[in-house]
């Protein structure tokens, strides 16, 4: 399948997401990695063609690519064409092909953290992934928010067992016609049931944060993927 500079623009805003020190605010990250590349690659980019590229409409040149990958801590093949550095071809996610957007942008998230990721074989259920990210492992379930208004539910398919709940939700940046997604844990959260399922009901917050609909705490989003794996 053809690479194509709209899926570069995805990529790297994945690897933005998911580099630890990244803002937690979709709104400021384009700006983040412009400073960051002028300060630790000493690249000095327009705020113009870092959109260009966060948009997928241009990509960047090898020099700029590489100082891009080694700051993010990304494979730079991998930035660059889509493929992903394996030990062997045993390494493939073979069972990978069933998945949910989602679960795919997750296991793609815990891979550009340096961690592995194994999918179920058809017909084992839940867990949606494995995961093994530096010491911690465990079993993930994930969720993507239904609907797009200010109060909107998690839909979560039961039982779960011992796996953590992973909700997603989809940020749109207006000013840049981009897209981003928030984690949230959703594990220990009251969850209304309904037969083979379970639904959280939340708000959207300005500040990022989402608030479970009849409880004054607001739920922050998750920011180290391996806090939320069993050791």
């Amino acid at each position: 399948m053809r690479d194509t500079t709209k899926e570069f623009g995805y990529r790297l805003r994945l690897a933005v997401e998911s580099h630890p020190d990244s803002p937690e605010m979709v709104q400021g990250r384009q700006k983040w990695l412009k400073n960051r590349l002028l300060e630790e690659a000493r690249v000095d980019v327009s705020s113009n063609t870092i959109n260009k590229w966060y948009r997928g409409l241009a990509r960047p040149r090898y020099g700029k690519l590489h100082a891009i990958a080694e700051l993010l801590q990304v494979d730079e093949s991998w930035l660059a064409l889509g493929r992903r550095p394996l030990d062997n071809q045993t390494d493939l996610p073979a069972d990978a092909g069933s998945a949910s957007g989602p679960v795919l942008l997750l296991a793609g998230m815990i891979e550009l953290l340096g961690g592995k990721v194994t999918f179920p074989k058809p017909g084992e259920g839940r867990p949606h992934i494995y995961a093994n990210l530096g010491d911690s492992h465990g079993g993930i379930v994930i969720c993507n928010s239904m609907g797009r208004d200010d109060e909107t539910s998690f839909i979560v398919a039961e039982p779960v067992g011992d796996n953590r709940i992973i909700g997603l939700i989809e940020v749109d940046e207006a000013a840049t016609g981009t897209a981003s997604y928030s984690l949230f844990d959703l594990t220990d959260l009251p969850r209304q049931r309904f037969g083979g399922f379970s639904a959280v009901g939340f708000k959207r917050m300005a500040d990022g944060h989402i608030q479970i609909i009849g409880h004054d705490e607001p739920v922050p989003p998750v920011r180290k993927l391996n806090s939320l794996l069993s050791n």
